[in-house]
This record gives structure tokens, C-alpha cells and sequence, in this order.
């Protein structure tokens, strides 16, 4: 009993150290091909100021489908609509009882975001 004992501990420790090294070999593929490199010759355009989402009005846009409710909330489906929305609760409109359904992913890669909400105007 006390060999059974000794060969499942030896077993368990096997096991432990075969997840590891599974989990590490996981971890460095997603992290060697996540198609960023540290050579110089990789640079990434930062937008400028002026292509902050709420510093053009045109980049906002709060024509929301829907109506607010819990069964009909407003439908987000856009950058722009979603650009509104912060343009909107950080000038101070708090939307209290309104209800938001984003639809759908959106990139927002192309511009500065700024967050919905703020220290003076909570969401």
C-alpha cells in the first residue's frame, strides 16, 4: 500500500510539472505570434489630437435606434454612435433609466478614445 502511496505521489508531481511546462509552451506561441516585435522598424502612427473622437462633431453621432427602455434600449452599432454616447454623458446628460445594447464589435483603433463618464458626470 505505502509503494501505491509513493508511485501516485511521484505520479501527481509528474503531472504538475507536465501542465506547466504545457501552460509555458501555450503562453510563449500566443505570445510569439501576436504580431508585435520590438525591432526598430516597427513603428505604429499615434493619432493626433485632432482625431479625438469628441473634438469633431461629425464623429458623433446620437440618432440611437431603439428607445431607451429595458425592451427597447438604444442600439449602439457604430464608432460614431458610441463616440456620441460619451459626448453626450460627459457633457453632463446622465441617462438615468435608459438602457444601451451595444450590437456589435467596434474598432476604435483609429483615434483617441475618451471614456464614458468622468469624475463629474458618472454613467
Amino acid at each position: 500500500m505505502q509503494n501505491l502511496i509513493k508511485r501516485l505521489k511521484k505520479y501527481d508531481i509528474f503531472v504538475y510539472i507536465l501542465a506547466i511546462l504545457l501552460l509555458l509552451l501555450i503562453a510563449s506561441f500566443s505570445f510569439s505570434h501576436t504580431g508585435v516585435t520590438n525591432s526598430p522598424e516597427t513603428t505604429l502612427a499615434a493619432p493626433t489630437n485632432s482625431d479625438n473622437w469628441q473634438d469633431n462633431a461629425s464623429y458623433r453621432d446620437t440618432d440611437w435606434e431603439g428607445s431607451g427602455t429595458s425592451s427597447s434600449p438604444y442600439l449602439i452599432t457604430s464608432a460614431q454612435e458610441l463616440a456620441g454616447l460619451a459626448y453626450m454623458v460627459n457633457s453632463g446628460n446622465t441617462y438615468s433609466g435608459r438602457y444601451f445594447r451595444q450590437t456589435r464589435d467596434i474598432d476604435l483603433s483609429a483615434h483617441y478614445w475618451t471614456p464614458i463618464g468622468n469624475d463629474s458626470n458618472d454613467f
